[in-house]
């Protein structure tokens, strides 16, 4: 049931494809890409997994707790490698196993550290969500902007009124996240500038994947259309906003003065360069990484 909600999206992909007016012009737009650019926006997904690791081991120093940084790349390859291949978030399970393996750190413990290091992403995204919506206000129109407003106050008030539901987290990990965000707000400068930092970076690579395309697309565009397409991604219906991503591009494009199959194509890049490739990554060191846990020594 999961899988076939998750292929909603690639099935309005499908949908958008064959209703636009030259469905063979989004090959030629993706063809037409300059390497050059590409393989720089391809090197920019080290960058941004190094920012990544690098915010949560902070989170993790704050509760004391001390993970070498190598092995925290393969966990965190390793989990995005299985939250695209899974209609599950078993990429955050395999995170919190791998701590509890490697550094003893209980499960309520290791989960409710890497929900603040979701969050982290989650309130950035909102800021530049907002942004995006006043920038391209005029471009989306009142109904598309108040579909959008109500998804970011969803994915805002959400997860922290989640912990607020009786039964629907132990006890344990209730406790745990509240003393993880009280640490994480002693590392709220550090994390928040990581976090930031993240986002640039996959901006910079959109940006660097519309000039390899040869779009007319200002860099402010860029980071409207990619912070749109991020929540989106959110979205249980697709696989890393696929499809649900595509139709924003090819409704919004238009407006920006471009067509509706550079807009598919733009998205279909996007996807491929920060979303395929990362998970190449993380299969390779899905198969380096040890996947049994050790046995308890009590």
């Amino acid at each position: 049931m999961r899988w076939a909600v998750r292929l909603l999206g690639p099935l309005l992909l499908v949908i958008v494809v064959v209703r636009i007016d030259d469905p063979a012009g989004i090959l030629r737009a993706m063809a037409a890409c300059d390497p050059l650019w590409l393989a720089g926006a391809l090197l920019l997904n080290l960058v941004n997994v190094h920012l990544k690791v690098d915010r949560w081991r902070l989170l993790l120093a704050q509760r004391g707790i001390v993970y070498p940084r190598r092995r925290a790349w393969q966990s965190f390859l390793s989990s995005s490698f299985l939250a695209l291949t899974t209609p599950a978030r078993l990429g955050d399970a395999l995170r919190v196993q791998h701590l509890r393996r490697d550094a003893g750190v209980p499960y309520a413990e290791g989960f409710a550290t890497l929900l603040v290091d979701r969050l982290f992403d989650v309130y950035v995204l909102a800021g530049f969500v907002a942004f995006a919506t006043t920038v391209h206000a005029a471009a989306m129109g009142l109904e598309l902007s108040l579909l959008l407003g109500g998804a970011l106050a969803a994915v805002v008030i959400g997860p922290p009124a989640m912990l607020l539901v009786p039964g629907l987290f132990g006890r344990r990990i209730r406790r745990f996240a509240r003393t993880v965000f009280t640490a994480a707000g002693r590392s709220l400068p550090s994390a928040g500038a990581y976090t930031v930092a993240t986002f640039v970076v996959t901006y910079l690579q959109g940006a660097m994947i519309a000039e390899a395309m040869g779009l007319a697309l200002p860099f402010v565009d860029v980071v409207c259309l990619l912070a749109i397409a991020s929540l989106l991604a959110l979205l249980p219906i697709s696989i890393s906003g696929v499809g649900a991503r595509e139709a924003y591009f090819a409704l919004i494009f238009p407006s920006l003065g471009l067509s509706a199959d550079q807009g598919i194509a733009f998205g279909l890049m996007v996807f491929a360069v920060v979303y395929l490739a990362l998970t190449l990554l993380g299969f390779a060191a899905w198969q380096l990484s040890p996947k049994t846990p050790k046995e308890d020594p009590k």
